[in-house]
């Protein structure tokens, strides 16, 4: 009986011969868009008029779905009602 221990060889797909270089390199783009790029865009004076603009509205530039916004209730009430009224005119909710 062969007792010489299994030697387990990995494919190559598995060995990176670029190691950690574009995992740093890519975490280091991503860092300085933050860090830097995006900060630098918000102090311009176009982007603070948008953002005047949309708070004039009543809108959150800071939410991440419009359906968090308190002007999208006001919409969906309203279309809810057309709707409702739709429904309740034609005698079926079919609009064909």
């Amino acid at each position: 009986m062969d007792t010489r221990p299994v030697r387990i060889v990995e494919p190559a797909c598995w060995r990176s011969r670029l190691g950690w270089g574009p995992f740093v390199g890519a975490v280091g783009v991503m860092l300085i868009v933050w860090l830097v790029l995006l900060p630098a865009l918000s102090d311009r004076p176009a982007f603070q008029a948008c953002v005047a603009r949309l708070n004039a509205q009543g809108i959150d530039p800071s939410a991440i779905f419009y359906t968090e916004q308190a002007v999208s209730l006001d919409v969906l009430a309203t279309l809810t009602r057309r709707t409702k009224r739709q429904k309740t005119s034609t005698g079926s909710g079919k609009s064909f």
